[in-house]
């Protein structure tokens, strides 16, 4: 928790100009492209009402699942590398 309250402090003060910044996505874009991309696949028109419900459903909770599942396996991959890796959990948080 502490990694992460200093990447959000970093963040904010770098105000994203990191040169990382360039070569990677930012979370909320990737979630961002995620979401349009998932609303053109699953939202046509002719699709019913109740099939619309239910994929929306299975978005809704898949996407912050895997976004967790993410987040875990790049805390389990800092901690498993130590110091090495806690400089790469800084940088991908």
């Amino acid at each position: 928790m502490l990694l992460l309250l200093a990447a959000l402090a970093f963040d904010a003060l770098a105000g994203g100009s990191f040169p990382i910044t360039g070569a990677l996505p930012r979370p909320g874009e990737v979630v961002g492209r995620l979401a349009l991309e998932l609303d053109r696949r699953l939202n046509r028109p002719e699709r019913g009402d109740v099939t619309l419900l239910v994929r929306g459903a299975v978005v809704a909770v898949a996407v912050p699942g895997l976004a967790a599942t993410l987040g875990w396996l790049i805390a389990g991959f800092g901690r498993a590398l130590s110091p090495v890796g806690l400089v790469l959990e800084f940088v991908l948080l």
